[in-house]
């Protein structure tokens, strides 16, 4: 009894100290992704992103019709700082790390989850340490 007790208690504080290890996480930007996911060897991730409307959606916060639709909700400040807006626009900015510029629009922690505690190339070069940082592999994503 006393050691499926610990047992038990031992899985729940490793889930939850997992858990919360996560939730820490910081947003680091794609800047930070480039460095690795440009080269042909990893399928120019980068190349890909930045050539997709999620690299520009911050931009379109930054027009007048933007401004306008801000307006229209009642929202006091202009699209671009209106966190109702940057929520979708920019997805991380509450979360961000100091490498992070919100210009830069949905980035690929979006998708792949924050990535402070899976960008070092150790945790890159194994994907289960990759997985348990943090790393949301999209690959399966159905």
């Amino acid at each position: 009894m006393r050691k499926s007790f610990i047992a038990w208690s031992t899985a729940v504080f490793l889930v939850l100290s997992a858990s919360i290890s996560m939730a820490q996480n910081k947003y680091v930007g794609v800047k930070t992704c480039k460095m690795c996911h440009q080269t042909e060897k990893q399928g120019k991730q980068f190349d890909v992103w930045s050539k997709s409307k999620h690299a520009e959606a911050y931009k379109t916060l930054t027009t007048a019709k933007a401004n306008e639709v801000a307006k229209a909700k009642s929202l006091t400040k202009p699209a671009a700082e209106s966190p109702e807006c940057l929520e979708c626009h920019v997805v991380a900015s509450a979360n961000a790390d100091k490498t992070f510029d919100m210009k830069d629009g949905v980035q690929c922690e979006a998708c792949h989850g924050a990535g402070s505690a899976y960008k070092t190339m150790a945790a890159m070069k194994d994907k289960a340490k990759a997985l348990a940082a943090g790393l949301v592999d999209t690959k399966d994503a159905k």
